[in-house]
C-alpha cells in the first residue's frame, strides 16, 4: 500500500533535514515524498535537490509564487498517488523509524478507515516537551463514525498531520484547503471528519510538532477574520448537521477565539 506523504516548504533551511531524515529512514519503504517548495528564498531548495538525488521517492513541486502552505498542500494532494496520504510540516519530524509499518498494521486490520488518528509530542525545546493526551480514552481503538458517535469530537483538533487519510475521502468529496491568511487547518479537519464514514484513533504518539513562534503566525485579528470567514463559508454544513454534532464543532471553534483573544 503506498503511503503519500505531503511536506510543504518554505525557509525551514535550518530543520528541512531532520524532517526528511525521519522519512527516507522508515521500516516501510512504499512512501511517495511529495515536496512542495513554495518559493523559498534561503537554501531549502538546494536541500531538496540534494536529497532527492540520493532517493528517487522524493518529487518536488515548485511553485513559481509563494501560494502559502494550504495551496502547497492542495498540489500535492493533486500528485499523489498514494492510497492513503500524510501531511508533514517541514520543522516537525517523525520520532518513529516504524511510523509507517505500524500505521500500515493498523489499516489492513481495520479495512478501509478513512481517518487513522495518532498523538504527537509538543516540542518548546530539548528541556521541554510536552506530550499530548486523548480527553476521552474510552474510544481508543474503536471504529467510529462521527455523525453517529459523538464522543469522536472529545478527542478532535484541528492539526492535519496527526492522522492518515484515505486518499478517496479528499476527492471525492472535493476536500481541499481553502486560501484562508490562518487557521485554513480548521475548516479542513471540520470538512474531513463530517465527510468521513470510519474513523479510529490509536493510542501511539509519531509526531514530534515543533512550537515555533511566528512560523505560520499571524495577528489575533487576522485569526479571528478567518475563522469567521470559515463558519460563514460552511454554515449550510453546520445547520445541516444534527445538533449535538454541530454544538461540538462550534464548541472548538469558541475554544480557539478563546486561546486567540488570551495570546
Amino acid at each position: 500500500m503506498l503511503i503519500s506523504i505531503i511536506i510543504p516548504i518554505y525557509n525551514v533551511e535550518k530543520y528541512l533535514s531532520q524532517c526528511l531524515d525521519s522519512v527516507i529512514n522508515q521500516t516501510y519503504k512504499n512512501l511517495e515524498i511529495i515536496c512542495v517548495n513554495d518559493a523559498s528564498t534561503d537554501n531549502s531548495l538546494q536541500i531538496l535537490k540534494e536529497y532527492a538525488k540520493k532517493d528517487n521517492r522524493i518529487k518536488i513541486i515548485e511553485n513559481n509564487k509563494n501560494l502559502g502552505v494550504g495551496l502547497s498542500r492542495n498540489k500535492g494532494i493533486d500528485k499523489a498517488s498514494g492510497t492513503y496520504i500524510h501531511f508533514l510540516d517541514p520543522d516537525d519530524w517523525i520520532i518513529n523509524e516504524n511510523t509507517y509499518t505500524e500505521l500500515i498494521e493498523h489499516l489492513q486490520k481495520t479495512n478501509n478507515l478513512d481517518l487513522l488518528y495518532f498523538k504527537y509530542l509538543n516540542y518548546f525545546s530539548e528541556n521541554e516537551i510536552k506530550p499530548q493526551e486523548y480527553k476521552n480514552k474510552n474510544i481508543i481503538n474503536k471504529i467510529l463514525n462521527p455523525i453517529e458517535d459523538v464522543e469522536v469530537f472529545d478527542n478532535w483538533d484541528r492539526y492535519v498531520w496527526s492522522r492518515l487519510y484515505r486518499k478517496d475521502l479528499l476527492i471525492s468529496n472535493k476536500i481541499y484547503f481553502k486560501n484562508y491568511i490562518s487557521l485554513s487547518d480548521v475548516e479542513f479537519a471540520a470538512l474531513t471528519y463530517t465527510n468521513c464514514n470510519k474513523l479510529m484513533y490509536i493510542d501511539k504518539t509519531y509526531i514530534m510538532y515543533r512550537r515555533r513562534q511566528n512560523s505560520l503566525s499571524t495577528t489575533a485579528l487576522t485569526s479571528l477574520d478567518s475563522l469567521i470567514q470559515q463558519y460563514y463559508n460552511n454554515k449550510k454544513m453546520y445547520d445541516n448537521l444534527p445538533n449535538n454534532i454541530k454544538y461540538k464543532l462550534l464548541g472548538f471553534y469558541f475554544a480557539l477565539v478563546k486561546i486567540i483573544l488570551e495570546e
